[in-house]
């Protein structure tokens, strides 16, 4: 989409300079140069206008929403990035049940009940320019809920603006999707459906039921990626839970009166069904590893997330 729109503009200003140029050959070479330097600054500002509605206009600050066994309510931080105000529709998709054993079991469990099981307190919203806003979501977990690990996510679909050109164009295609799939679609030449909103979502899990989860590290490797020093190991989980957290590296040596901290590294997971994943920290530009006898990589959970395990693993840099 972006590069088209580039080439649109390209040629567009292209046929502007050889039309314009035809008609201002009696200017001085001063002013020819100056008008093809306003046609240019026009162009750009044209592209950054054009390209500023495929921007991304919404932060979602709440990385993700973890529901336990004692939570019922959890909220999600999100702003309006942009100058202009912008309209969203907020849904819950439909969940998946996980099991320890990382099948996806949802045939098992009536689609009724999974609908029923994360509601929110809004379904549209309107953010103004730089507007925030607190989305409140509930876990109502329905009687008869098999236990175990729910996914699902939170999802914000941009609306156009109301009474715009473009929301009666989504709303055509909207129609003409619902008749293709009755199989009823009139013949229509030059019919396009071009809408697709922009979407923005954030991970859901419901537990239910008692479930643990701890975490394993091993296997390091310190390696260069250009001039960058980067930390690779192993993550591995054991239990019935996801796990998310955050990494901390720390130096250690006898000279330091306490660990330096290196480098901390925020929201790592390692969801159900996964058992283990690869994790690469990039180390700072500034570190020197002749100061230290040894690092200490941390990983360790937040309770707002539904966890408390953590691990540890030392790796000694002198033989």
């Amino acid at each position: 989409m972006i590069e088209s729109l580039k080439a649109e503009h390209t040629g567009w200003v292209a046929l502007f300079r050889r039309s314009f140029l035809s008609l201002c050959l009696p200017l001085s070479t001063k002013q020819l140069y100056s008008l093809m330097l306003f046609v240019m600054l026009a162009q750009a500002a044209s592209v950054k206008a054009e390209l500023a509605d495929y921007e991304d206009s919404l932060a979602i600050h709440t990385p993700r929403v973890v529901f336990d066994k004692r939570t019922t309510w959890r909220s999600v931080h999100v702003r309006n990035i942009t100058e202009q105000p912008a309209w969203y529709e907020v849904y819950i998709e439909p969940a998946r049940h996980i099991t320890a054993d990382g099948s996806n079991v949802m045939a098992d469990v009536p689609a009724s009940l999974l609908e029923q099981l994360v509601e929110t307190s809004a379904s549209t919203v309107r953010l103004g320019g730089d507007e925030e806003l607190i989305i409140e979501l509930r876990a109502a977990r329905p009687e008869g809920l098999p236990e175990g690990e729910y996914h699902t996510r939170l999802v914000f679909r941009q609306l156009p603006p109301p009474g715009s050109v473009e929301e009666a164009e989504q709303k055509e295609a909207q129609r003409l999707v619902a008749l293709e799939k009755k199989g009823s679609l009139p013949p229509r030449d030059g019919v396009k459906i071009r809408i697709k909103p922009t979407e923005y979502s954030i991970p859901v899990q419901v537990r239910v039921g008692a479930m643990q989860a701890d975490a394993r590290l091993s296997s390091p490797e310190l390696f260069m990626d250009g001039d960058s020093l980067w930390l690779a190991l192993l993550m591995e989980r054991d239990g019935q839970r996801s796990l998310f957290g955050d990494f901390k590296v720390l130096g250690l040596a006898a000279h330091l009166p306490r660990p330096d901290v290196l480098m901390i590294r925020k929201y790592i997971a390692l969801d159900l069904p996964e058992t283990e994943r690869e994790v690469q920290l990039r180390l700072p530009d500034s570190i020197d590893l002749n100061r230290y006898d040894a690092l200490k990589v941390e990983f360790r959970e937040r309770e707002r997330f539904g966890g408390d395990s953590g691990a540890i693993l030392r790796i000694d840099l002198i033989n």
